[in-house]
């Protein structure tokens, strides 16, 4: 099952996933970049939740404070993100929940907002986790991720397909993206040579047979679910001894891509949006429903 979700360039409102670090300086400012290209975007939701891994220890910690933790945590991210925002009006949510992806599903489903992004620290291990829990219990937005080291541009857009109807509903997403960003976008299709051919037939024998397959599977693809939009481009990667994430980074990297566009629903996302966001990504990612 799919939760039905705006369309990108239709979202109204934005929670951003704070976690009082630098990251959410960027986040903000990334909020900007994106209201300036989406029209209807109207309402930037920052959300922090206060969680403590020793919560006994932290009772006693807050017991000498002279005032709320909550109200301390609210105040200083109001102040940052008036130096950003100015004049902008914006909402500040601060929460004490056990459950920190629990807490985001909740506050995204109160507010109704369609988009949640997060922020990424690139080398630091364990950072994404806490998106992936997001994804498990079934958010019903759409979801980005945005390293440290975005950049403030989309100018390609990149959709890594498996000929699904996931993947078409990611294609359709992208070009509605790419209109209101005056960007282009590129489909990417990861394929293997099976090994049942090894060691008989060298690869180069074998390759182009596989490379027309796809090519009628990539107008099946089309003729299918994307007749109500223009005619995409699409690029195929052979991943040779490389995952498909990784070949999917490498092909972002090698093209300039600017942002890489993936699928997810009610049955959780598929195993290469799992390993996607586990890797050192320096570009954002957009999943949606």
């Amino acid at each position: 099952m799919t939760t039905k979700v705006k369309s990108i360039h239709e979202i109204t409102k934005v929670v951003l996933a704070l976690d009082l670090s630098n990251m959410d300086k960027l986040l903000i400012q990334y909020s900007q970049f994106l209201k300036a290209h989406l029209p209807n975007l109207e309402e930037v939701i920052l959300y922090h939740n206060i969680r403590f891994d020793y919560p006994d220890e932290a009772e006693a910690l807050l017991s000498t404070l002279s005032e709320p933790l909550a109200k301390t945590v609210e105040d200083k991210v109001r102040a940052k993100a008036k130096k950003i925002l100015q004049h902008e009006s914006f909402q500040v949510v601060i929460e004490e929940n056990d459950n920190s992806a629990l807490g985001i599903v909740a506050l995204q489903k109160r507010m109704g907002a369609e988009l949640v992004i997060f922020g990424k620290k690139v080398t630091y291990e364990g950072s994404g986790y806490l998106i992936e829990r997001v994804l498990y219990q079934k958010i019903a937005s759409h979801v980005m991720v945005v390293p440290e080291t975005a950049f403030h541009r989309v100018e390609q857009v990149l959709v890594p397909i498996e000929f699904t109807e996931n993947s078409a509903r990611a294609v359709i997403q992208a070009e509605h993206l790419a209109k209101s960003l005056d960007a282009t976008y590129t489909c990417q299709h990861v394929y293997a040579i099976p090994n049942i051919y090894f060691p008989f037939v060298p690869v180069k024998d074998i390759e182009p047979e596989v490379k027309d397959n796809i090519q009628q599977r990539w107008k099946n693809f089309k003729n299918k679910y994307l007749k109500t939009i223009g005619e995409p481009k699409i690029e195929l990667s052979y991943k040779s001894d490389q995952s498909i994430p990784q070949t999917i980074l490498n092909y972002s990297f090698t093209n300039n891509m600017d942002l890489i566009v993936l699928p997810f629903d009610d049955r959780h996302s598929s195993n290469t949006v799992v390993q996607v966001l586990k890797l050192d990504m320096h570009i954002p990612i957009l999943m949606v429903r």
